[in-house]
């Protein structure tokens, strides 16, 4: 069996620029997990020229800065798009490009931490020449196709379970407008009472901010040594509703948290904290808000906002009480199905990841 063999990643790289002139690929982004639609990462309004946008094909790597590490993502399919000018773009050469995704993939941590440049003019940036001297060793060409073979099988398991998932959630969806119709426009004239009356409202505003609650759950507040915890942030239980007020999160529509984070409970003075004394009307809330487009409720044209003035005198519409417990009985046993769902897809994540270790690295 041929050895495996070093090389620098710029003798499997070669830099190219071409502009989406024509405006006729669709932009596409790079983050956490590669190559993906804009519109599953940013919620920003997309720019209306995009000219100046690089077009990406199969074979290519995109690299660019992302929150907190650098964005790899590599296309491998037999389409073309186009990613923001801010991204540097490669040819691939000599190397399976599925290989090198899941190499650079497993790299990434260490990649970041090497070749992150924070600058406190021009903010983060990838140190490119640096990255493109780093060594690696990879195997030849047939081991490369064997490897990806085996990762591939993994992750078309993974890809079963997290399509059973968003079935799971369509499902629930679409039993809420069965039950309930077009909650938007009340289709089914239930009465409307006043968001106000529904819950307690606990201000805490003057909390410090020990954690922020975004599209997709509750994350810890990172501070100069780590994460800040208060011994006066709320306890929560099932009776507390959190919903973040931040406009740029609430366009993939608000989602109501409360949950802990490593054994502690933590809020974030950017989200309204409610209190519920009835569970059964805060779960219909939860989905209720998860069924409507916020943007109307938002004030402020820059970062709008949910403020408490609006939340206060929204008017939303409340079925009848025993329709609304048939669907919150629904609704538990599908999440406890997500639940399992979502065990199985963390388990394979798992064996993926110590696979990498095993086959990444001439083991």
């Amino acid at each position: 069996m041929e050895k495996w063999k070093k090389v620098k990643l710029g003798d499997l790289l070669e830099e190219y620029c071409e502009r989406n002139v024509n405006q006729e690929y669709k932009v596409v982004a790079v983050g956490k997990y590669g190559i993906r639609k804009r519109e599953d990462i940013y919620s920003k309004e997309l720019s209306k020229d995009i000219s100046k946008n690089k077009i990406i094909m199969k074979n290519t790597l995109t690299i660019g800065m992302g929150s907190n590490q650098i964005d790899i993502g590599i296309l491998t399919e037999d389409k073309k798009f186009c990613v923001s000018p801010a991204y540097t773009t490669y040819k691939i050469k000599n190397c399976n490009s599925q290989f090198l995704e899941y190499y650079l993939q497993f790299l990434n941590p260490k990649l970041s931490d090497l070749f992150m440049v924070i600058s406190a003019r021009q903010g983060k940036s990838v140190d490119k020449e640096g990255l493109l001297k780093y060594e690696i060793y990879i195997p030849p060409l047939d081991q490369q196709t064997k490897i990806v073979e085996i990762l591939k099988k993994v992750d078309s398991i993974i890809d079963k379970y997290d399509k059973l998932l968003k079935e799971k959630n369509q499902f629930i969806k679409s039993q809420f407008v069965e039950m309930f119709g077009d909650i938007q426009i009340n289709e089914k004239k239930w009465e409307e009472k006043n968001f106000f009356n529904l819950c307690q409202n606990m201000d805490n505003r003057r909390k410090p901010i020990s954690a922020s609650v975004r599209a997709h759950g509750i994350y810890p507040y990172y501070g100069a040594s780590g994460i800040v915890d208060y011994v006066d942030s709320y306890i929560f239980d099932e009776n507390l509703l959190l919903i973040s007020e931040d406009g740029a999160n609430l366009t993939s529509r608000v989602t109501p948290i409360a949950f802990s984070i490593e054994g502690k409970n933590w809020v974030n003075n950017h989200a309204h904290v409610l209190r519920f004394e009835d569970f059964i009307i805060q779960k219909y809330v939860e989905f209720y808000f998860s069924m409507i487009n916020i943007n109307k409720y938002l004030t402020g044209t820059a970062q709008p906002k949910l403020n408490q003035a609006k939340l206060n005198s929204m008017v939303i519409p409340i079925p009848d009480y025993e329709l609304i417990q048939k669907f919150v009985k629904i609704n538990k046993q599908i999440e406890e199905q997500k639940s399992l769902l979502e065990k199985q897809v963390e388990n394979y994540k798992r064996l993926k990841k110590a696979l990498m270790q095993q086959l990444l690295t001439e083991k």
